[in-house]
């Protein structure tokens, strides 16, 4: 029988221009994903040589000895074999995980072994291919074997990606999909056409696929800049935490610039900052710049010495001194930076988030001692209890929310109240929620987080007669992440209806942000529990990132005036001054006024004073559980 083998040098073809591709541009990265990228190239370049080689054997057998015939035949099987076995490691290396690790490593060797062994002893046992008396080639009984491990490990492989979908965006999910059916499809063609042979060119494709999608460099660069982003920084950080790491030294840098305004020009001024500090970063540094978040930069050296320390930083502020150009103006990259030396590097987001906290709070251009890393991996440690205590918290509905009444200067009694979030661990005690909130909106628990609460006050209000006892309605803070998610307003009064709460029994406190301003979704949501006839208000106004723009361009009914400005104005002249002006233009806009941490009678003349509408502190009351806010109410 004579095969069509043009298809093989075709796919051999395809495979040595991707790899002359992937080598040319391989210094980007060195992750485990990359290396076993490349032993598909290596694997499926031998495996089409000798898959050529046996066309020769089988279509012309009396032109070659038997054990020529075994020796490429079984080489081609062999190299096959591996090929896909190593696919299925090159899936679970993306998938990442210790467990799945190990696992596929076992699966891999095992899968090889086996079938190996049945390779290697089929001149004697005829399993799976043998020669008959006139070296016609032929396929033994367990030759479906060679077919079905190999596909039983791709969809091995494509149960883990559905196991951690998470770590893939919905178009890798989709084109991995793609990819299996064309690896069914490939295996009906062949079934069907059994003169042509397809795998060589059919994995070609299949590498360049997974070059496009995983292992292009562009995938790891940050934007339209040479920069290396948050994941190859990540990829890098594992592959170095397996190495010996004592000489291995991490400069974070952090642009400390920050807009003044909301403005959409602001915005654009800081994006430009960012890309040319990516841009010089990558320019002076290579591959070891990493822009690995937001305004955060990072620079990792291998083998480094502490005499180049002041060469670093003086390259450092080389790169970034000239100020950037952008709407006509000048401005100047601000930024601090702190390097990390010690053998126990690792790396993670949080692990950031705390050297970044260290900058700020000690903005020092020198290397972090044993003493601050130590403080700053106990921190790490004490963020991961948190976390686990919150989604462990999440998952059994262990949070309580207790009450603190709202004061009404002109009813001389309580008007309403805001229902506050508390959380007691069993092993941490109790939590304070300006520690686990940020937790739970990096993380995304806090949309469970936020829905508890809410389904607790509505169940609370819908119990009780708070009407009767003079609250008109309940404050339930919302994060500015759950506002960001699309049809949440409508997910959130179908939870009302259910527990038969009225709109009128429900204000939404949300913090000012630069969200609050301009994401669509935020005002969308804002819009469809307005027109549902729910009220908002300002929380926390004064603490921070204020903007009278908010007032008149949203619909809040209320501004609740931050403690640190009331307590400021006793102790600071113009303190009291922003305050009353605060006061003033509120009313001007038509808003009513809440002033919080009111704690004793000249912070409630204060307020009286200046026209302020309602009163929240410990003046009145700290917060309270249901039962004792019920008791309170009906006391007073």
């Amino acid at each position: 029988m004579l095969y069509d083998y043009q298809y093989t040098i075709a796919g051999l073809l395809a495979t040595l221009v991707l790899l002359l591709v992937s080598l040319q541009r391989r210094g980007y990265l060195y992750s485990k994903s990359n290396q076993i990228y490349f032993s598909l190239i290596y694997c499926n370049l031998i495996s089409g040589c000798f898959d050529l080689t046996t066309f020769w054997t089988i279509s012309y057998p009396q032109s070659y000895s038997l054990v020529y015939d075994y020796a490429t035949n079984i080489s081609y099987l062999i190299f096959y074999s591996i090929l896909a076995a190593t696919f299925f490691r090159y899936i679970a290396a993306l998938t990442g995980g210790k467990t799945i690790q190990k696992t596929t490593r076992c699966l891999y060797l095992a899968a090889v072994i086996i079938q190996t062994l049945l390779l290697l002893t089929t001149p004697l046992t005829h399993w799976i291919i043998y020669f008959d008396g006139n070296l016609v080639y032929r396929h033994g009984p367990l030759m479906w074997l060679i077919y079905a491990i190999p596909y039983g490990l791709l969809f091995a492989a494509f149960w883990f990606v559905l196991r951690n979908k998470d770590r893939f965006n919905h178009l890798q999910i989709q084109i991995m999909a793609i990819l299996y059916v064309l690896m069914l499809s490939y295996s009906m063609v062949q079934l069907r056409f059994k003169k042509i042979d397809l795998g060589c060119l059919a994995f070609a494709l299949i590498l360049f696929i997974i070059y496009m999608i995983f292992e292009n460099p562009a995938y790891y660069n940050y934007r339209q800049t040479k920069c290396l982003n948050h994941r190859a920084f990540h990829q890098e950080a594992e592959r170095l935490s397996q190495q010996d790491k004592n000489k291995v030294r991490l400069y974070l840098i952090v642009l400390t610039n920050r807009p003044d305004t909301e403005s959409i020009h602001a915005k654009y001024l800081m994006e430009e900052l960012q890309l040319a500090a990516a841009n010089r970063l990558s320019r002076v540094f290579g591959s070891c710049a990493y822009c690995v978040d937001k305004f955060r930069f990072a620079l990792i050296f291998k083998n480094s010495d502490h005499r180049l320390e002041t060469d670093i930083l003086a390259k450092i502020d080389t790169a970034l001194q000239t100020p950037v150009t952008f709407g006509g103006e000048k401005a100047a990259i601000s930024y601090q930076v702190r390097g990390v030396d010690f053998a126990s590097l690792a790396i993670s987001d949080d692990f950031v988030d705390h050297l970044v906290e260290s900058i700020q709070q000690s903005p020092v251009n020198e290397l972090f001692s044993d003493g601050d890393i130590s403080e700053i991996l106990l921190e790490q440690h004490r963020y991961r209890l948190i976390e686990d205590a919150v989604l462990e918290a999440v998952e059994k509905d262990l949070f309580e929310v207790v009450y603190q009444p709202i004061y009404s200067l002109e009813k001389k009694d309580f008007h309403s109240v805001e229902a506050l979030i508390r959380l007691n661990d069993r092993r941490l005690g109790a939590i304070p929620p300006m520690r686990f909130i940020p937790i739970a909106e990096k993380n995304g628990s806090i949309l469970g987080v936020g829905e508890c609460v809410f389904r607790k006050v509505c169940d609370f209000i819908a119990g009780h007669p708070l009407r009767d006892l003079g609250i008109r309605y309940i404050e339930v803070n919302f994060s500015m992440v759950q506002l960001m998610q699309p049809e949440l307003a409508e997910h959130y009064i179908h939870i009302m209806h259910a527990y038969g709460v009225s709109p009128e029994e429900i204000n939404i406190e949300v913090t000012e942000s630069v969200e609050l301003g301009s994401d669509p979704v935020v005002h969308e949501n804002i819009r469809i529990f307005t027109e549902a006839g729910i009220r908002f208000s300002i929380d926390d106004f004064g603490s921070g990132f204020s903007t009278s723009g908010y007032l008149f361009r949203l619909p809040f009914d209320l501004v609740k005036i931050d403690k640190s400005l009331l307590w400021s104005a006793f102790i600071d002249e113009a303190a009291m001054t922003i305050l009353q002006q605060t006061m003033a233009l509120v009313h001007a806009l038509g808003k009513q006024i809440v002033v919080e941490g009111v704690e004793d009678q000249s912070m409630v003349d204060l307020v009286a004073a200046n026209k302020g509408e309602y009163l929240q502190g410990f003046f009145y009351s700290k917060p309270l559980s249901e039962t004792d806010f019920l008791s309170f109410l009906k006391m007073c």
